[in-house]
Order: structure tokens, then C-alpha cells, then sequence
């Protein structure tokens, strides 16, 4: 069993189906308690998948969870038992999440700030070469007319 996500109140787990069930797998029971506790004190969920959400866990808590599956034939023995953690308060998360961010969010608007700035540079020097050729091509026409050629 591992973990795939976890928030401050929930852990997604998936799980290997086993090897050889015995009849085609109905579902999943899923165990669980607060590691402090004893499984006596514990919670049940169910899952048709071999992946399941366990949620309205408490913030920074260990949890000893097992899974079994369900046949026709009825439970299979549960698995060894795995501790997994649900988040911490979100505030410390997110500001230690923020500081390791910092450089890409910094060094993203930099090459914002420098693509901007080309793109205006390029235009101005087009703009300019635009208007020194038309500039150019009036006054050949003009000395043209002057010297009457």
C-alpha cells in the first residue's frame, strides 16, 4: 500500500489487487485509526477501486490503516499494517512551499520583464526603418522633380 495524495484532513492510498483472489473481487474494506489509539477505536470505508480517499482525518495525525477485499467467497485477512500522515496546519505548509517557489515566481517575471522590453525595442527600430525608408524613397522622388529628370 502507498500513499498518493494527502491533505491536512484526508489520505488517497492505493494498493495492489491480490495476486490470487479468491473469486472475482466485489470490493475493498479499508480499516483505519489514529496510530495513538488502539484498532478497537477504529473506522471502516469501503472502495470498489484498489484506491480509496479516507477523509474528516485531524490535521498532523498518524493513521495505521489495512485493507482487505471482498469476493463472493467473503473477506479475504487484511494486509500488514501501514501508518500514513495526514498534512499538517496549512499555514506553515504554505509558506515553506511559497520559499521554495520564490526563485522560479522571480525568475519568471525577469524573463517577462525582458521579453516585454525586446518586443518594444524590436518594434521601435521597425517603426524607425519604416519611416526612413518611405522618407527616403520621397526625397529621391523630389530631387527627381527638381532637377526635372
Amino acid at each position: 500500500m502507498h500513499q498518493v495524495s494527502a491533505t491536512m484532513r484526508s489520505i488517497t492510498l492505493s494498493w495492489p489487487q491480490p495476486e490470487q483472489p479468491n473469486g472475482i473481487i466485489l470490493d475493498y474494506e479499508i480499516r483505519y485509526y489514529e496510530k495513538e489509539h488502539n484498532e478497537f477505536n477504529s473506522s471502516m470505508a469501503r472502495s470498489q477501486t484498489n484506491t480509496a480517499r479516507i477523509d474528516g482525518l485531524r490535521p498532523g495525525m498518524v493513521y495505521v490503516v489495512q485493507v482487505r477485499a471482498r469476493t463472493v467467497a467473503g473477506y479475504g485477512k487484511f494486509s500488514g499494517k501501514m501508518c500514513f500522515q495526514t498534512l499538517t496546519d496549512g499555514k506553515d505548509d504554505y509558506k515553506s512551499e511559497l520559499r521554495e517557489q520564490l526563485p522560479l515566481i522571480a525568475g519568471s517575471a525577469a524573463a517577462g520583464v525582458v521579453f516585454v522590453v525586446s518586443l518594444v525595442a524590436i518594434s521601435i527600430v521597425c517603426s524607425r526603418k519604416r519611416a526612413y525608408s518611405k522618407e527616403a524613397v520621397y526625397s529621391d522622388k523630389l530631387q527627381h522633380y527638381s532637377t526635372g529628370r
